[in-house]
């Protein structure tokens, strides 16, 4: 990244916010939802794995990569496009320069960072961990690993075949932690919907997907780690 993204960056973030917790073992994370909500576990396991080259663009793809872009209503993803960088898939500045600055910092340190992400569909919650690593050739692996899953009653604001409102406000809903903006905090997705009543009146809003404050903070932190060890 250059200068003026690194300015633009920390002015953004201001102090770094406290390192990332651990995550806790699957069992114990399957036990507490189990005990605190009525809902279908899904056996986890599942790993999506690609690499970027030095400049950045997709060299490779693998383990459960294919079924995870169909499952996600993302077709196009199954084969994409090698000439692209991997920044071109992200519309948010924001977000795209944390990505930049995590993966900057994994090759200028050469130590592996790993941070926990939220990746839903409409009729799931899944909880995942990824693991960015410095290979030789200035390559970069993504392995991430689903922690554990969730089923739901489905939620039409984050399918994307729902009709939709071009004119109306847009929803922001954070890309790494899945919880929408309701214009006081940041909320699950499900209590964002059931609050505004914003399905009752279709066609629903667009969703633009963004990175909260403390998404922000937390990753932020991690790239630090990186600089300072552990």
């Amino acid at each position: 990244m250059d200068k003026p993204g690194f300015e633009r960056l920390y002015g953004l973030l201001g102090e770094a916010g406290p390192t990332l917790p651990d995550t806790e073992p699957p069992d114990s994370l399957w036990g507490r939802i189990e005990a605190e909500a009525d809902v279908e576990i899904v056996g986890a396991g599942s790993i999506v794995e690609y690499s970027v080259g030095a400049d950045d663009t997709l060299l490779a793809t693998g383990s459960d990569w294919e079924r995870f872009a169909l499952d996600n209503d993302a077709p196009e993803m199954v084969d994409p496009d090698p000439s692209r960088t991997l920044w071109s898939y992200i519309a948010d500045d924001r977000a795209r320069d944390l990505w930049q600055l995590v993966v900057s910092r994994v090759r200028s340190t050469g130590s592996a960072a790993t941070v926990p992400f939220r990746c839903d569909a409409p009729d799931t919650r899944r909880w995942f961990e990824m693991t960015v690593t410095p290979a030789a050739d200035g390559r970069v692996d993504f392995r991430s690993v689903l922690l554990f899953e969730e089923r739901r009653p489905d939620v039409a604001l984050m399918d994307r075949s729902t009709e939709r409102d071009g004119s109306a406000p847009m929803v922001r809903v954070c890309c790494w932690c899945g919880r929408g903006d309701d214009g006081s905090g940041w909320v699950s997705v499900d209590e964002l919907v059931y609050r505004n009543r914003m399905l009752e009146q279709p066609p629903a809003p667009e969703v633009e997907h963004v990175i909260c404050d403390n998404c922000v903070r937390q990753m932020t932190a991690e790239a630090d780690r990186l600089s300072t060890g552990p």
